[in-house]
């Protein structure tokens, strides 16, 4: 798998003004895959961190999956109807992802169709979201996903992430007719956003990236996990659970995500954050908007929240270490 190197996102006032108060929706490339078969649900219940089998038909969750010692290998957001389920990955995971199916789901259980050629995604943000689907006779499911099909057309499916994501919806569904929906959204003042407008809406929600926060020897607590949904300590075994139930009942992660926010000199992901004359963690996704930086950092867990750190070097220039999300933190007055 070639994970992208995370780099520096810039956007301009307006734009972080619109995505705070108006309506986007960015298109994204992903890897999708269609999982079905008798053995579907108990195959994909062993693999995931989250619980698809409780959650049951209708559901929409968001997990990963862990190598045997806990550490994360992708995440990934599963909808699960009556028959079959809706994978949805990182397109630059596509690989991986198909290749875990393969060696880890038997033929005769599940059927795997890779429909990320044929199939598109795309996220929905802003407080004016339903407003907009409103615009077009439909509205954002109360919760998980539905299908939406306007004027009889072939159906899409539209799930909601959940109050903690930064994004209201997520489209899925074949490339044209995500496509007409999206033309449709922006005939009606919809911001059609780009992979720089993605970014933003993720560090600002705090929200882990695969190849970012998310790294080889991650664990799914150290980058919010739990606070997210991503994780269930309640269900049956999966690929590296004792390693995650060992963290949650008797211990604790080293490291825990957390934002640095500054004004003036820009720093890029990697860069070193101190506290105390002591190297506490790294920068890992960096967002710029005039002179305001935000970054997520993975920080010594022993840090406290809302203290000035340095970056760069010991005394260097100063943020201060706060809790996601990061929406109020902006001020263009």
């Amino acid at each position: 798998m070639t994970k992208p190197a995370p780099t520096v996102t810039t956007i301009a006032a307006s734009d972080f003004d619109w995505l705070r108060s108006q309506t986007t929706a960015i298109p994204v490339k992903s890897a999708v895959f269609r999982l079905a078969g008798p053995g579907v649900v108990e195959c994909i219940q062993g693999i995931l961190t989250n619980d698809v089998e409780s959650a049951g038909i209708g559901s929409l969750v968001y997990g990963a999956i862990l190598t045997p010692k806990g550490m994360i290998v992708v995440d990934l957001w599963v909808f699960r109807d009556r028959d079959a389920f809706t994978v949805v990955g990182p397109s630059h995971a596509h690989g991986l992802v198909e290749e875990i199916f393969a060696k880890r789901f038997p033929p005769r259980l599940v059927t795997v169709k890779d429909a990320s050629g044929d199939w598109s995604t795309a996220w929905l943000a802003g407080p004016g979201v339903g407003e907009a689907l409103t615009q077009l006779g439909e509205s954002l499911p109360s919760v998980s996903w539905k299908t939406v099909a306007l004027d009889g057309e072939e159906p899409l499916v539209l799930g909601r992430p959940g109050e903690l994501a930064p994004w209201s919806g997520l489209l899925v569904g074949t490339s044209g007719r995500v496509k007409a929906l999206l033309d449709r959204l922006q005939a009606a003042g919809t911001l059609i956003g780009g992979p720089d407008h993605q970014e933003a809406l993720r560090i600002l929600g705090g929200w882990p990236g695969l190849g970012a926060e998310i790294g080889e020897k991650t664990l799914p607590q150290e980058v919010r996990f739990d606070e997210i949904g991503g994780v269930s300590h309640t269900k049956g075994c999966y690929v590296g659970q004792e390693t995650v139930a060992r963290v949650h009942f008797r211990g604790h992660p080293n490291r825990t995500l957390r934002g640095v926010v500054w004004r003036g000199a820009s720093f890029p992901p990697g860069t070193q954050v101190f506290s105390a004359e002591k190297d506490v963690g790294r920068l890992t996704s960096v967002l710029e908007c005039d002179d305001f930086r935000v970054a997520l950092s993975l920080v010594r867990r022993e840090v406290e929240t809302g203290v000035e750190v340095s970056l760069g070097e010991p005394g260097g220039a100063l943020g201060t270490l706060r809790l996601p999300p990061f929406w109020d933190l902006v001020d263009h007055s």
